[in-house]
């Protein structure tokens, strides 16, 4: 039986206040002395009430744990401010169903034998930036391992997010019986960009700035991007001059770039950055032979177009045109 004591519940063997646990917010505690587990009551979580991007996800990852008597896991990684966050909260409420919050490095066997009680009926175990609490310098990760693994006999549907894949566990990676869905966060899209500036930008004449400046970002996430429309919508101001006084500044994108010539052609040119100087040095050939003569030509940065979350776009009045990538040090099959 669970015996509830103001906001807290423990699980006892006589007589208590629940069979299970009822739907709620709790976080996971642990006794220092006894070393036992219980559950702390705590606010429920809070999205916005207007969401922008797709969650489709979020009903098939419900759909998948409804038909399964087994725990499911889903990882969602990604940069901090893209969405990760709000998606895997609205995943949690959606749920309907109790939500435990990991926010500390547990390691003991005794969480196994917690999180397989009974008494706690089916749960949303939600651990935010996974990577800080079980990496090589917090917790063993061993326990937590096993109970992804199925060493907890229990229907749970854990979510984890993480910033940074570069401290996440090798062993967590291509295991599906493990973690079945990964869901990847790079930054917005353009649709998206735009859907929130129809809606949220009240001087619709700042627009085109407004994509001027957000262009400039290697990732654009919902913090800046909501953050600046605040700021333009506040004083009517050019983005550009209130981007100056935020804590923003111009990316050093690191990109493969292609020239595109007159005929259709394509000629790879040498990588390079764009956004970290004032000007922006590029080789331009004459065509796309290999033998083909170059000069050098000068850019200012901003005549670089943002055209895709990973792609940007250079044109000039001599006919030159560029396209640059922008390339990742983690890249998924996916």
């Amino acid at each position: 039986m669970l015996i509830q004591n103001n906001n807290v519940f423990t699980i006892g063997s006589f007589t208590g206040t629940y069979e299970t646990l009822p739907v709620g917010t709790y976080r996971l505690r642990q006794d220092a002395r006894t070393n036992e587990y219980y559950l702390v009551k705590v606010e429920d979580f809070i999205i916005p009430h207007k969401l922008y991007g797709d969650f489709k996800s979020v009903k098939r990852i419900l759909n998948s744990f409804s038909v399964t008597n087994k725990n499911l896991a889903a990882l969602f990684v990604g940069i901090k401010g893209a969405g990760k966050s709000i998606e895997a909260k609205k995943l949690c409420i959606d749920s309907g169903l109790p939500i435990i919050i990991i926010d500390a490095g547990y390691d003991d066997v005794e969480l196994i034998s917690f999180l397989s009680s009974p008494e706690l009926g089916s749960c949303v175990i939600f651990i935010d930036e996974y990577e800080k609490l079980y990496n090589n310098r917090g917790a063993d990760e061993t326990i937590m391992l096993q109970i992804l693994d199925g060493a907890c006999n229990s229907h749970h549907l854990f979510i984890l997010t993480v910033n940074s894949m570069n401290s996440f566990n090798s062993n967590l990676i291509n295991r599906p019986s493990r973690i079945f869905y990964k869901k990847t966060y790079d930054g917005l899209t353009e649709d998206v960009i735009n859907e929130v500036l129809d809606a949220e930008l009240i001087n619709k004449n700042w627009k085109e700035e407004m994509l001027s400046v957000l262009g400039r970002f290697s990732d654009v996430t919902f913090d800046i991007l909501m953050s600046l429309i605040r700021e333009v919508n506040l004083y009517d101001e050019s983005p550009t001059e209130c981007a100056k006084l935020m804590n923003f500044s111009p990316e050093s994108v690191y990109v493969e770039v292609v020239q595109i010539h007159e005929d259709g052609t394509r000629r790879e040119c040498p990588s390079t950055t764009i956004f970290d100087s004032n000007m922006l040095e590029l080789r331009t050939y004459d065509d796309s032979k290999k033998d083909s003569d170059y000069t050098w030509e000068y850019y200012k940065p901003e005549l670089v177009k943002r055209i895709s979350p990973t792609t940007w776009e250079l044109k000039d009045d001599k006919g030159h045109h560029f396209i640059f990538t922008k390339t990742s040090k983690i890249k998924f099959l996916f």
